[in-house]
């Protein structure tokens, strides 16, 4: 955590342990019509801090200075305790009307909401209704937009039409580019993006874990890949992004988009996101070489595997509300059986490692994928 921890220096975290009646576990049955309430943030909380501190550092200022938008000092505004809504929330369920519960932390309201939701429905959340707090607006106001760097994806073809509007399946072609883009543009309150990344492809191609090409006649309804850059390129012209990059892509894609924009002179794909972990080295059998050949560097994700390489799984434990066990299929890539034997051997190494003062697992894997050592 920058302005945190020296480097080299972390911290024990603690956990509670929560307990329900029997029979009245949540979420239960959840039906389209349900409404959804939302109760307001008190303030920043930890998520939020290492944007806080940069802010506060640019405007030369501590906690002990006034704060610019209260009577308070700027540490004890910006240290405000979390509200917590357990009294209220308890209350609310015993009427019997509260069918789900959802905590926003981390993930936002995205990834935390949609825990609760059946997979056959949707959420609507009109965001003119959440009036931010004056903190919020005094951060805006620094203007710090050209200090940081917003990286963005849009996704390639799916089904999952509440990406779009007028619920269509997703595309990479023109419209969908500019809905996609637009949106993201006001949703992140900024005039550009930095990074604006294809999440994964058109084409039909092995990704999320598949490791074979199948090839089909009939699969050429894709956008050509001069077409997406063409219009990437628009985008690049008109100020709204800076920069283009890839996702879950082939060799032969990261190829592709290179050699068409050397051709078109259009924008250069800058960097590709793809999984890399000490129990995922797909990316080793043919991209690293393109990366290296081409200087197309990889923004690795998922390193600790989807949560594998903490240890938290091993013997078949499958820890409350944890990924695997909500999705235990979702994220096959990660849960293989020689996966599974490796991460025990790993997480020996590590606890020996510890033990002598080393680093632990889930900080090793980060630092092995940063010092550039693939052997």
């Amino acid at each position: 955590m920058p302005g945190t921890y020296e480097k080299g220096k972390f911290d024990i975290a603690g956990f509670a342990v929560g307990a329900f009646e029997r029979g009245h576990h949540l979420p239960r049955s959840i039906n389209k019509g349900d409404l959804i309430l939302g109760l307001p943030s008190s303030g920043i909380h930890s998520n939020g801090f290492s944007l806080v501190r940069k802010i506060v550092e640019i405007s030369g200022l501590n906690l002990q200075s006034p704060c610019p938008f209260s009577e308070k000092t700027l540490g004890t505004e910006l240290l405000t305790p979390t509200e917590i809504y357990v009294k209220s929330c308890l209350e609310a369920v015993k009427t019997g009307h509260v069918v789900a519960l959802a905590h926003i932390t981390g993930g936002g309201l995205i990834e935390n909401i949609t825990r609760s939701i059946p997979n056959n429905l949707s959420i609507t959340i009109d965001l003119s209704k959440i009036k931010p707090k004056k903190i919020f607006k005094w951060l805006k106001s620094k203007n710090i937009r050209d200090k940081i760097i917003i990286a963005d994806k849009i996704v390639g073809r799916s089904n999952m039409n509440w990406f779009r509007d007028k619920s269509e399946p997703t595309r990479l072609n023109p419209k969908q580019i500019k809905f996609a883009l637009e949106r993201s543009l006001k949703n992140l309150n900024t005039d550009y993006i930095d990074l604006y990344q294809l999440h994964w492809p058109e084409r039909k191609v092995p990704r999320f874990g598949e490791l074979d090409y199948k090839y089909d006649p009939n699969d050429n309804t894709w956008t050509s890949i001069e077409e997406v850059l063409y219009n990437l390129n628009e985008l690049v012209k008109s100020g709204k992004i800076r920069y283009v990059g890839l996702s879950n892509e082939t060799p032969w894609g990261m190829m592709k988009f290179l050699e068409v924009a050397k051709e078109k002179n259009f924008p250069r794909m800058m960097s590709i996101q793809n999984a890399y972990s000490l129990v995922n080295r797909v990316y080793d059998i043919g991209h690293s070489e393109v990366s290296m050949a081409e200087n197309l560097g990889l923004l690795a994700y998922s390193p600790l595997a989807g949560g594998r390489l903490s240890g938290k799984y091993i013997g078949g434990i499958n820890p409350k509300n944890a990924r695997y066990t909500l999705w235990p299929r979702r994220f096959s890539r990660h849960h293989t059986e020689r996966g599974e034997i490796a991460i025990e051997k790993y997480v020996d190494i590590a606890n020996t490692s510890q033990r002598s003062g080393e680093l632990k697992l889930t900080q090793r894997d980060p630092n092995w994928l940063g010092s550039g050592n693939t052997q």
